[in-house]
C-alpha cells in the first residue's frame, strides 16, 4: 500500500502561477510590480479557477494572510 503524499505550498503555487501568470501584472492592493504571485479570493488554494484569483505581491500577500 502506498503512503499518500502531502500537496506542498509550493505545489499549490506551482498550480496557481500556470492558470494566472504574472509577467507584465501589477499588485492589486498597492501598484508594486515585483515579487508578484497568485493568490485566492476565498483563502483556498485547492480553488484555481480563473475567477478566484488575484495577483498581488509578496508584501501585500503576507498582509492579507496575517489580517
Amino acid at each position: 500500500m502506498m503512503a499518500q503524499r502531502t500537496v506542498t505550498d509550493r505545489a499549490h503555487r506551482y498550480r496557481a502561477n500556470q492558470l494566472a501568470p504574472v509577467a507584465g501584472k501589477v499588485c492589486l492592493f498597492c501598484g508594486s510590480t515585483q515579487f508578484l504571485v497568485p493568490d485566492h479570493w476565498d483563502g483556498h488554494p485547492d480553488h484555481t479557477h480563473g475567477e478566484n484569483l488575484e495577483i498581488l505581491c509578496k508584501s501585500c500577500n503576507t498582509a492579507k494572510g496575517a489580517a
